[in-house]
C-alpha cells in the first residue's frame, strides 16, 4: 500500500536528480486495475491503470497535492471504464480530467452541466449535430450574455477538437476512438464583441483611494489581495494561487514556475506589497486560500471584494491595467513595464537569444 511517506521520498529523490522519474503503484484486487502516482519534476499525477486486450491504457485522474492519496484512493475505487458507447458525457468527463488543477476547470465545468441538460448527456458524441450546439448558444446570447454564450461555443469547440485528436495522440498510451467525424462546432461563427478590448482605468486619486481600503483588508482574504494586485501589476488568476513557497520575504520577489504564457515569472515587489504579503501567516498552503473545489481564490472572489468597494463595472482585469498606465505616468519604459507584467517578447532576439532576466533593472 502506498504511504505519503513513500511518497514524499519519492519526489525528493526526483526533485533532487537522483531520479528521472518515479511511478508508485497502489495495492488493488486482481482485475480492479492500479492507482498510479506518476512523479516527474515538477509534478505529480494520478493514474488509473488497466490492461485491455493485453495493452496498457491509463486514465488521468488529479495532480498530487492536489488530490490527495485518500482522494485519490476514493477517485479510483469509484472510477469505471467507459462500455464504449462514447456519449457526450463520456466525451466532456474525460476532457475536464485534462484541465484539472487549471483556472479554465471550474467555468468549463459549469458549461458542461449546462450543455449536458440541453443537449443530453447519454447522446452519443457522434451523433451531435450544429443545429444541438446552436440550442445551448442562443438563450444565452438572446438574454444579452454575449461573454458567456462564447464561452460556450469555445469550450464546446475545444473538447470536440480534444477528442478528435485523442485517436491519433502518438504522445500517450491512453488513446481512445470517439467514432468523430468532425467537429460540430466548428460552423458556429465566433462573436467578435466577446473579445473587444476594455479601456477602463483609475485615476491616481481613485487609484490611492482604493488601494487604502483594500491594504485594510485582513491578511489572506480577496480584499488584501486586491491591494497586491494594484502594487504589482500582476495577472488576477496568478495572484489569486501563488504559494507561500513562491513568495521570498528576503529578496523581496514572486516567483511563479508556470504562468499564463507558459513560462516561469520572477517579479521584485515594492516594499508596501512586500508588508502585506509578509503579513499572512507561513503555515497555509497558499497566500490567498479558499475552501471549496480550489484551494486557491478565485476570480470571482476579487470581483466580488470590487463590488463591496463600490468599484461597479470594474473588474478585476482593469487593476492590471490600471498597473500599466499609471506606472508608465510615473516614468517607466514600456519595456520594464511589459517585462514586470509577464507579457510576451516578441522579436527573434528576445525570443530566440536574449537570455538575460533583468532583475537588477
Amino acid at each position: 500500500m502506498l504511504t505519503e511517506a513513500a511518497i514524499q521520498a519519492e519526489i525528493q529523490k526526483v526533485k533532487k536528480g537522483r531520479k528521472a522519474s518515479a511511478n508508485l503503484s497502489d495495492a488493488a484486487p486482481r482485475g480492479a486495475g492500479r492507482l498510479v502516482l506518476v512523479i516527474k519534476p515538477g509534478r505529480a499525477e494520478w493514474y488509473a491503470q488497466r490492461f485491455v486486450d493485453g495493452q496498457r491504457k491509463k486514465q488521468k485522474l488529479g495532480a498530487y497535492p492536489a488530490m490527495t492519496l485518500a482522494e485519490a484512493r476514493e477517485r479510483h475505487a469509484g472510477h469505471k471504464p467507459s462500455p464504449g458507447r462514447n456519449t457526450l458525457g463520456d466525451l466532456i468527463d474525460a476532457y475536464l480530467v485534462t484541465l484539472e488543477g487549471r483556472p479554465a476547470h471550474r467555468q468549463a465545468k459549469c458549461v458542461f452541466k449546462k450543455a449536458g441538460e440541453v443537449i443530453g448527456r447519454g447522446r452519443l458524441a457522434r451523433d451531435i449535430e450544429p443545429i444541438d450546439i446552436v440550442r445551448l448558444v442562443k438563450p444565452t446570447h438572446r438574454r444579452g450574455k454575449i461573454g458567456m454564450a462564447e464561452k460556450q461555443r469555445m469550450f464546446m469547440h475545444a473538447a470536440y477538437e480534444w477528442a478528435l485528436q485523442a485517436t491519433y495522440d502518438y504522445r500517450t498510451d491512453d488513446t481512445r476512438d470517439w467514432g468523430l467525424k468532425y467537429n460540430p462546432v466548428a460552423p458556429l461563427p465566433v462573436d467578435e464583441r466577446a473579445y473587444q478590448s476594455r479601456d477602463t482605468w483609475l485615476d491616481v486619486e481613485a487609484f490611492l483611494d482604493l488601494l487604502e481600503w483594500a491594504s485594510a483588508g485582513k491578511p489572506g482574504t480577496a480584499r488584501h489581495a486586491v491591494a497586491v494586485i494594484m502594487l504589482t501589476g500582476q495577472r488576477v488568476t496568478e495572484i489569486c494561487r501563488v504559494a507561500t513557497a513562491d513568495w521570498d520575504s528576503h529578496e523581496r520577489t514572486l516567483h511563479w514556475a508556470k504562468t499564463k504564457n507558459g513560462k516561469p515569472h520572477t517579479v521584485p515587489v515594492c516594499k508596501q506589497a512586500a508588508q502585506l504579503l509578509d503579513a499572512i501567516k507561513t503555515n497555509q498552503a497558499h497566500l490567498y486560500p479558499v475552501y471549496s473545489e480550489s484551494p486557491h481564490l478565485s476570480q470571482d472572489s476579487v470581483r466580488a471584494a470590487l463590488k463591496r468597494a463600490k468599484k461597479l463595472g470594474f473588474t478585476a482585469r482593469d487593476l492590471r491595467r490600471t498597473w500599466k498606465t499609471l506606472t508608465g505616468m510615473a516614468g517607466l519604459t514600456k519595456v520594464d513595464r511589459d517585462l514586470i507584467q509577464n507579457h510576451g517578447q516578441t522579436g527573434i532576439s528576445s525570443k530566440h537569444y536574449d537570455r538575460w532576466v533583468y532583475m537588477p533593472e
